[in-house]
Order: C-alpha cells, then structure tokens, then sequence
C-alpha cells in the first residue's frame, strides 16, 4: 500500500491474512483499523493478490516393508510399508493395497499399489504428481529340525542289532507333516550310523526344513563270551583189516544261526594208537558267509583212534 497517502496514521495495522495451505488459489485478504473520525475522509480499495498453492512435484517414495519368519506351514503376509522420503507424515495419512504371499521357505515381491494420501480424512493424492513405489521381500527360512538317533552295540552273535531310540529337537516338524523312525541295522562285526528315514505326510517338503543329524553308531564287536568247543572224537575197535575213522562233536555254537565245517585228521587200520586231530574248520551263517573270525573263544580238543588185537584161538 501506498503509506504516503495516509495522513497521521488515520489508517493503521495493515496486515496481509490470506492464508492457502491446499492445492488451489484464494485472495491474499487484507485487514486494517481505521479511525472513527475519519472514515468518511478516506474511499479504501483493496488490490488483493493470490496466494496459489500448486501440486507437488517432488519424489515421494513409498516403500513395501521387508519381512521373515520360519517355516511354519501358514503363509507370511505383509501390509507395512514406509514412507521413505517427500511427505510429512505428521500431516498426511497413507493407505495403500499390499500385494505378496509366501507359504514355503524362499522369498517373493511384497508390492503395494492403489497408494492414497489423506489430509484431515480428504482424499489429496491428486496433489502429488510423483508417487513412487519400492517392493519389499517377504522371505521364509527353512525350519530347523536336529534328528538324534541312539547308538548300541554287542558282541557278534549272528543276530541283528537295532536301536529304535531316535528324538526331534530343535523347532521339530509342523504338526501333521512327518514322523521318523529308525532304519540302522547291523548283523556282522563292525560298525554302521543308526540311521533313519522321514516318513513324510501331506503338505511335507524337504526344502522347508534345514536338518542336522546326530546320528548314533551301532557296533558288533567280536563274540569272546561264546565258547565253542570243537571235538574230534575217540574211537577203538578190533582189528579187521579196514581203516578206523571217527567224526566230531560241536559244542557252543547256535546251530539254528550257524552251521560248521570241520577236517579232521587221523585214520588207522593195523593195530595201535593214532591221534584224531581238528586239522581246520569253518563257521558259516545262514547266509552262508564265512563268520569264524568273529568267534575269539574256540577251543579243539583231539581224540584218539585205538585198534586192538584180534584173538585168534587154533
């Protein structure tokens, strides 16, 4: 305003009020106080200006919020998200439509659209003109599950040797998808894990669970307990004029597991003494494979062939 046409402050506390916060124009009004006694000595017009608000054109970029968990057979949504940078979020409110699921363990999009903005419950996306959106990551991670197994061990007596004893530790399986059960055997010397099989139910996958195996050890070890005697018999008789040979007695040995092969040594036909000696044997399983190394406790014991003299009477 012009300050010089106004005599002895006659009109005074001029200020400019026009306000204009949304979008859109309105006047710059002017407000002022003027004496009693002079009002009718000044014609006051007003040139009022526009105060004009436009959209904004700024980034505003509005991301979708990562998020993890488990595997736990349900499905892992999403709908956070973050306004990273363009907006008071003191002043506006966001809404937005989220968009990504994933059930198995691995990763997928998190998107959002159909972004509004509000201002005191009006909608006013219209006054941003560079609205952008960010994906996020929903990702689930395999469940871990640690099999422990139990471990044992004997001595070797031809029959299997099992241990059942097995535990889930760890989170474990969800609920109705798997039960375990152990599969480790062993019926020779030596040593083998207790191992296992999963026995899998609807809705199972093995890539959603990360597994660490504790296996057990199930070991036979040399049968020195059993104590098998072998016995090469003792015969006599009378001279005839033809050989004397005897057989042999086993003693200690399972003869429903095993069975057993023995050479013996010793034969005589003229009258006299003759040793009957264990000269080899061998031990076989129903399988019938050579088992008698496994045996430590094997004794042999030797008998005596004998032919007396024939009487003659003239």
């Amino acid at each position: 305003y012009d300050a010089s046409r106004i005599l002895n402050n006659d009109i005074h506390d001029i200020k400019a009020t026009g306000s204009q916060t949304d979008v859109g124009s309105s006047d710059n009004t002017i407000s002022y106080k003027i004496e009693d006694n002079v009002k009718d000595d000044y014609e006051v017009e007003e040139e009022l200006g526009q105060l004009t608000v436009t959209k904004n054109e700024k980034k505003v970029t509005i991301k979708a919020s990562d998020d993890s968990k488990t595997y736990d057979g349900t499905p892992l949504t999403s709908d956070s998200f973050t306004v990273l940078n363009g907006l008071d979020t003191t002043i506006f409110t966001v809404t937005a439509d989220s968009h990504g699921s994933i059930t198995d363990a691995g990763y997928t999009n998190h998107t959002i659209d159909n972004v509004k903005i509000s201002k005191d419950g009006k909608n006013v996306t219209d006054w941003f003109t560079n609205i952008n959106t960010e994906s996020g990551t929903l990702t689930v991670q395999p469940r871990p599950v640690t099999i422990t197994t139990g471990s044992a061990s004997k001595e070797f007596d031809g029959m299997p040797l099992t241990n059942k004893e097995i535990t889930v530790g760890d989170m474990g399986f969800v609920d109705g998808e798997a039960t375990v059960r152990t599969t480790g055997t062993i019926t020779e010397v030596g040593s083998t894990e207790n191992t296992y099989e999963i026995v899998k139910g609807e809705g199972y996958k093995d890539g959603n669970y990360a597994i660490t195996n504790n296996l057990g050890t199930l070991t036979i070890k040399d049968n020195e307990k059993t104590e098998i005697t072998i016995t090469a018999k003792s015969a006599a008789k009378t001279y005839d004029g033809t050989p004397l040979t005897a057989g042999y007695e086993v003693t200690g040995l399972n003869s429903q597991l095993f069975t057993i092969e023995v050479k013996t040594t010793g034969s005589i036909t003229d009258v006299g003494t003759t040793d009957h000696v264990i000269d080899s044997y061998t031990i076989r399983n129903n399988d019938g494979n050579d088992v008698t190394k496994s045996f430590k406790t094997i004794h042999k014991v030797n008998g005596t062939l004998t032919i007396n003299k024939r009487q003659v009477t003239l």
